[in-house]
């Protein structure tokens, strides 16, 4: 881990629509553990890791969008259009997945200058991650002001999290409504959400799409969480979660997860075990055979938490998805519009609130950033659902 000494960054010319952001909080992802950790190889390196935060704007070349406002940003930019050759790729054009452009850039991931003494813009390029000072936005980012969120009284620190947690869990969540509503041959109304809903993994993600389901399925939805944590456990039934289901790592059997889930839920789900939607938000692959096997016929497994190599699916069968006629649905980064539903789904999340400090067990106190080693520690060790820093405290 190498610190770079600031560069004069006041005098900067920027390129049209691009924004000059001061980071005023960020938090430490586990995908960013990963890195650090040797677990997850990025051939961009060397970079500035870092791609949950919120920065105020201190230089801006983008119409209607002012200096001081403060923003949030969506992790993923399309590129295709503002290099040569200027052609819309596939991707945006008829995919409609502008996260899977074939140029896009991903913050935390974009690569730094090999340069031995980079000049200002060169500088700049390089500051892609929210571990740092500064971080510039580039044209075509999608962004989010903050203003009411913060004056509704969501933390910052929550604030910061939303454009990795926030999006994709509203990501996760529109993908299960739109497949289900395609199963349905369109007879399920658009603003119906899945009933029943079992999500494994309490970490952020977690936490966030279970307070996503409460909000759409109403009080007498099933929400049911799974963690090996019970203090995470305990945080998922602040977020909404109706049941919960403590496991140690050892237990994370297909029979083991699923008489479990049965002895937990089965009670309360009026056809037998079996939910509309599952959701696999906690990096395990063991927990994707018992997920098909807990699916209603026509229903949906969502994959998001897997995003390493140690993701090889080899207790499940072909035979057990096709007899549900169901379907694994992959959800990776999200849309720019899934990023402004999860602004509005931490504001429902602190409006709902029994106590005001929920907040306050999810984030850790903050570091400021030439102690960003120590924070990389304490977030290995999972004790936080995220480390915070503060990067000019």
């Amino acid at each position: 881990m190498k610190f770079h000494s600031s560069v004069d960054l006041s005098s900067l010319s920027l390129q049209e629509g691009e924004l000059l952001l001061r980071l005023e909080k960020s938090c430490v992802c586990g995908s960013d553990i990963h890195t650090y950790l040797g677990k997850r190889s990025d051939p961009a390196a060397p970079l500035v890791l870092g791609h949950e935060g919120i920065g105020t704007v201190v230089l801006s070349a983008r119409e209607g969008v002012s200096v001081g406002v403060l923003v949030t940003w969506a992790l993923a930019v399309p590129q295709c259009t503002s290099m040569e050759p200027r052609v819309q790729c596939e991707s945006c054009q008829t995919f409609h997945l502008p996260q899977k452009c074939s140029r896009v850039l991903k913050y935390g991931h974009a690569p730094w200058s090999r340069a031995a003494s980079p000049g200002p813009r060169e500088f700049a390029e390089g500051l892609s991650g929210c571990f740092a000072s500064h971080v510039l936005l580039r044209t075509g980012t999608y962004i989010i002001p903050l203003t009411e969120a913060l004056a509704a009284g969501v933390p910052a620190d929550a604030l910061a999290s939303v454009n990795c947690a926030g999006g994709t869990a509203m990501a996760c969540w529109r993908t299960a409504q739109r497949h289900l509503l395609a199963s349905t041959r369109g007879t399920m109304s658009s603003t119906t959400a899945p009933r029943r809903v079992l999500i494994f993994g309490a970490g952020l993600l977690g936490l966030y799409l279970a307070a996503a389901a409460r909000r759409d399925c109403g009080k007498d939805g099933i929400v049911c969480v799974v963690d090996i944590s019970k203090e995470r456990l305990h945080l998922a039934t602040a977020f909404g979660a109706s049941h919960t289901v403590l496991f140690s790592p050892s237990d994370l059997t297909l029979d083991g997860i699923v008489a479990a889930i049965g002895a937990a839920a089965a009670p309360v789900l009026p056809s037998g075990l079996l939910f509309d939607a599952v959701f696999e938000v906690c990096g395990q692959p063991s927990v994707v055979a018992p997920g098909v096997r807990l699916m209603r016929p026509g229903g949906v497994v969502i994959l998001a938490g897997m995003v390493h190599p140690a993701s090889d699916l080899g207790s499940l069968t072909g035979e057990a998805v096709i007899r549900k006629c169901g379907a694994l649905v992959g959800v990776h980064n999200y849309e720019g519009e899934d990023l402004r539903e999860a602004v509005g789904l931490l504001r429902h999340a602190h409006q709902n609130f029994e106590s005001v400090d929920t907040w306050k067990l999810l984030f850790s106190p903050a570091f400021a950033l030439k102690d960003l080693p120590q924070a990389m520690e304490l977030a290995s060790k999972g004790v936080w659902a995220r480390v915070v820093l503060s990067p000019h405290s």
